[in-house]
This record gives structure tokens, C-alpha cells and sequence, in this order.
């Protein structure tokens, strides 16, 4: 009994067969297919290296200007809640007596004086 071989190779195989030589169109075309990528590669690279530079100072702004709005809503805020507490009709009696002399007229204003 003979062991059967894993891989067999076919009697149809030929044998390998030498490179045919390429036409000079096809050259003309890939050197001209790899010319145009490399100007392409070229104008890309420029680019990057003109965008580069212009990128931190955009960010410094872009961070500066977050800062300005962060401050601003704080500020924002703070004007919201003066808004709301002016024109809240049950503040409106706590209100009077802030913001000017008059006294309800139920209550007696209290007078200190120094004793002799």
C-alpha cells in the first residue's frame, strides 16, 4: 500500500512560462499614471505644510474665545436670576423696601438715639 500524496500536481500544468516584453505605450502610461501622483503627492504635502503653521494660533484663539463665552454665561446667568427675582410679583413688597425709604403702611419705622 502506498501513502497518498497530500498535494498532487496535475498533468495539465505547464511549464513556467517567460514574460512577455510590455509595449512602450504601456510604459509611456505608467510613467505617466506614477508623474501625475507624485505632482498630486507633491501639492498635497504643500498644502499641509502651508495649513500646519496657521493651526496653533487658531487654536489659541478658538481657546480664548471659549473662555470669553464660559465668562459670559456666567455673567449671563447671574443677570437672569436679577431678572427673575425683579419681576416676581411675590417679591414685589420685599422689593419696595430695598430699593427705596417707603415702609408699609402697617409698620412704625424704628428711630435709635444715643442716650445722653
Amino acid at each position: 500500500m502506498q501513502p497518498t500524496p497530500l498535494f498532487r500536481s496535475s498533468p495539465a500544468r505547464s511549464p513556467i512560462t517567460k514574460l512577455r516584453p510590455v509595449n512602450p505605450a504601456g510604459w509611456w502610461e505608467s510613467g505617466l499614471q506614477i508623474g501625475f501622483n507624485v505632482i498630486v503627492s507633491v501639492a498635497a504635502i504643500g498644502a499641509l505644510v502651508h495649513i500646519l503653521p496657521e493651526r496653533s494660533p487658531r487654536n489659541a484663539a478658538l481657546a480664548q474665545l471659549e473662555a470669553d463665552v464660559a465668562e459670559r454665561e456666567g455673567r449671563v446667568d447671574r443677570l437672569r436670576e436679577r431678572f427673575v427675582y425683579y419681576f416676581d410679583p411675590t417679591q414685589l413688597q420685599s422689593i419696595i423696601r430695598e430699593e427705596s425709604q417707603k415702609i408699609h403702611p402697617q409698620q412704625r419705622p424704628i428711630v435709635w438715639v444715643d442716650a445722653p
